[in-house]
């Protein structure tokens, strides 16, 4: 989340958005889980990690621990 986005909720690069960066999928959309608001910190982080299960790793961001 740190190199991510600096701790910014409001973090917007390209297509990605909020604290993980989370970018769209095949059909447009960015897969968040809870409320469905990506600049919600905990929507997003819950979301981030729903994406971080599914991979098995930190595979879906350039920022890696």
């Amino acid at each position: 989340m740190h190199c991510e986005s600096g701790h910014n909720v409001n973090a917007v690069n390209g297509q990605y958005r909020g604290l993980f960066q989370l970018g769209y999928n095949y059909n447009g959309t960015i897969s968040v889980t809870n409320d469905g608001n990506v600049f919600n910190a905990l929507t997003n982080a819950l979301s981030a990690r729903a994406a971080y299960n599914a991979r098995g790793n930190w595979s879906a961001w350039e920022c890696r621990p």
